[in-house]
């Protein structure tokens, strides 16, 4: 809002937030799902050790990013919960950069073409100790950068991917992955898994991976 009365909740300030506009987040650990749909936002924080999202678990992440957001940008946070970390569906060049993704009940980031064309830029990020898949790539297109993806925890059937690419599950499209300068490592049963859609990884480390629990 202002500096003397500034929104209580990250949510406030999205929704009063002009297209294109940046939110910024004061240092803080705020307990809330947060929605950012119709509008591209730049949501910024100070740093990811200053700064987290924690999710309820009530909602299908702690941060969903849907239809009528492309260009939407989230920097500088952390993104922790009892669901998944982050979904993003419909829309395009989406940034993340600097972001920490850990400790979430399911996927740590989820990307996937349900609401219509999608695609993300992950830089300079951490997504750690989540559970299942650290990232999904669902009929999308995604480029990974200069990011660790690590200790991702088995589900039920002992499957812990960091990295999971894959067609729609409604449309049937492939996706598309450009994985760069990043690490891998210590996955269970697969490092990176690429099914049905096509993957350039290069100058990137895969170690490591263990077996399904």
């Amino acid at each position: 809002g202002s500096a003397t009365k500034p929104w209580t909740t990250i949510q406030q300030g999205i929704d009063a937030a002009a297209d294109g506009a940046i939110v910024a987040v004061a240092a803080g650990s705020y307990q809330e799902d947060v929605l950012i749909q119709g509008k591209a936002v730049r949501l910024w924080g100070r740093c990811p050790a200053m700064v987290e999202v924690v999710g309820t678990g009530a909602e299908l992440a702690a941060v969903l990013i849907l239809w009528g957001a492309s260009g939407t940008e989230v920097r500088d946070l952390a993104i922790r919960g009892g669901s998944r970390g982050l979904l993003l569906s419909g829309s395009q060049e989406v940034a993340l950069e600097r972001v920490w993704i850990h400790d979430n009940a399911v996927q740590g980031a989820f990307v996937q073409n349900d609401y219509g064309p999608t695609s993300i830029e992950m830089r300079g990020s951490l997504v750690e100790t989540n559970r299942e898949i650290g990232v999904y790539v669902g009929g999308s297109e995604a480029t990974i950068e200069a990011t660790v993806v690590r200790d991702t925890l088995p589900d039920a059937n002992g499957s812990g991917r960091g990295v999971r690419v894959q067609p729609g599950p409604d449309t049937g499209a492939p996706s598309t992955l450009q994985l760069r300068g990043s690490l891998i490592e210590r996955s269970h049963e697969a490092g990176v898994s690429v099914r049905g859609s096509e993957a350039t990884i290069e100058a990137t480390v895969v170690r490591d991976t263990l077996p399904e629990a």
